[in-house]
């Protein structure tokens, strides 16, 4: 009877063991399952930034601006902890604006562009409150402020002109090093007047300092943080260039 008694226990303990393990394969299932899942939602997110971010760097036109900020904005219907689709969607708003020659449709386009992003943007996101998104952030701004002020530089030049300063000052105080704000800074002030703060010479030494932070290589944390600037500031210095050389 003893003997019985300790197979029945060791049964029992073998049993014991058999579910045990049996709940550990099945907690790993479900871990894995919710990794490959997660990793494939990431994957489609990452799929559609990527694509998306080809179009906007081929737009020219407004059609072609909105049509990337409308597909920005769905991304971000969905991924609404995310701060990349309202970062690329606000700034092809922007774009949209400057390339729009009806004054009232920039306004339009502008003031719903930044409603959506300030009502949208997940400000307790870890990388949004970093100072190189911060500073990103602050840059964008001052570039919806250009746009606001391009509509009518003459009516709009003592609101806009210093509020896009501000922000850039704001923008360089988180980070030194961002070249955005540098080219930002540069291009205003090479386009204002002297009487009003303007400094072409200061202008080009922003300008050349920002190519040479991006030629070097930029120490970007983040998924589709903002590298974009090359082009730009090539083409501005082409531009002054040639705008020199018809002076001469």
């Amino acid at each position: 009877m003893i003997i019985i008694y300790k197979q029945t226990n060791q049964n029992k303990n073998s049993i014991f063991k058999n579910n045990n393990m049996k709940h550990l394969l099945l907690l790993i299932t479900i871990c894995c399952f919710t990794l490959s899942s997660q990793a494939q939602e990431a994957s489609k997110y990452e799929q559609a930034m990527g694509k998306n971010l080809m179009a906007y760097k081929l737009a020219e036109t407004p059609e072609q601006y909105i049509a990337c900020a409308n597909k920005f904005d769905q991304i971000g219907e969905i991924e609404r902890e995310r701060w990349a689709p309202l970062y690329y969607g606000y700034i092809s708003k922007i774009m949209a604006a400057f390339a729009t020659k009806d004054g009232d449709k920039s306004d339009e386009i502008l003031d719903a562009a930044k409603s959506h992003f300030e009502t949208n943007l997940p400000t307790e996101n870890e990388e949004v409150k970093s100072a190189q998104m911060q500073s990103e952030i602050m840059a964008l701004k001052s570039m919806a402020a250009s746009a606001k002020l391009q509509v009518a530089p003459m009516q709009r030049g003592q609101k806009y002109g210093p509020m896009a300063t501000k922000l850039l000052q704001e923008s360089l105080k988180e980070n030194p090093n961002n070249p955005r704000a540098m080219y930002l800074m540069g291009q205003n002030l090479y386009y204002t007047p002297p009487m009003w703060g303007g400094d072409k010479k200061k202008a080009m030494e922003l300008m050349q300092k920002a190519k040479q932070i991006i030629a070097n290589g930029e120490n970007l944390e983040y998924k589709f943080a903002p590298s974009w600037g090359k082009e730009a500031i090539d083409e501005f210095m082409t531009n002054v260039e040639k705008n020199d050389d018809k002076e001469d």
